[in-house]
């Protein structure tokens, strides 16, 4: 079982997954009687990385929306420089552009508006019905795992959609060091989820002890 458990491709949150449909398995042919004892009672759990909670570096962004096909290139650009989540990207509607204005419905039901980014505001204006339509379900979009495993695969391994959103607020802030507008573009209910959001870096810390008389 060790041996083959070593043998799967992938990472090891996904021979972590193995690992626990084979222990599940044992355990019932076990108390079944199939099988009289459990080989996977010895095989130690496998360290699994805690996703990154840093906004994604500019570099691995634009190599992504480079070699990016249109439709995952435009749930990167809406993650990156509108702040939106997953499952708001899913729902992309035509609807919700208003010149140069989004209409967002996001957690909790609550309504906000989002000034367009620049590098959107074509890409939104020509917008006819869903922005990412369901292949599978006439009428409908996507799904918000969806949208997370494109965005997740043009990144690469660690980076999410999430890192996207933590990107916006973190450039957001630094550049007008309003954490009120930050809150308002991300949808944040609480002020004190948003200060999480934003990722002070080397250069911030650097200038903030030599700020200090």
């Amino acid at each position: 079982v060790a041996e083959w458990l070593a043998s799967q491709p992938g990472g090891p949150g996904r021979r972590q997954g193995h690992l626990a449909g084979l222990r599940g398995f044992y355990r019932w042919a076990v108390a079944m009687g199939h099988v009289d004892h459990d080989p996977t009672i010895l095989i130690p759990g496998y360290h699994v990385p805690a996703p990154r909670k840093m906004p994604v570096p500019e570099h691995v962004l634009s190599a992504a929306i480079a070699a990016a096909d249109e439709r995952t290139q435009l749930a990167l650009l809406l993650g990156a420089y509108q702040g939106l989540r997953r499952t708001e990207i899913a729902s992309m509607h035509s609807d919700a552009v208003a010149g140069d204005w989004l209409a967002i419905l996001g957690k909790g039901q609550r309504w906000r508006r989002i000034p367009i980014h620049p590098l959107l505001r074509d890409r939104l204006a020509a917008l006819d019905g869903w922005a990412f339509p369901s292949p599978r379900i006439p009428g409908d979009h996507v799904s918000p795992g969806t949208i997370a495993r494109w965005v997740s695969a043009a990144l690469g391994e660690g980076w999410t959609a999430h890192s996207l959103r933590r990107r916006l607020a973190t450039r957001a802030y630094r550049s007008q060091h309003d954490i009120r507008a930050v809150q308002q573009i991300l949808g944040h209910a609480n002020i004190s989820t948003t200060q999480i959001y934003v990722h002070a870096d080397e250069d911030s810390l650097t200038a903030a002890i030599r700020s200090v008389a």
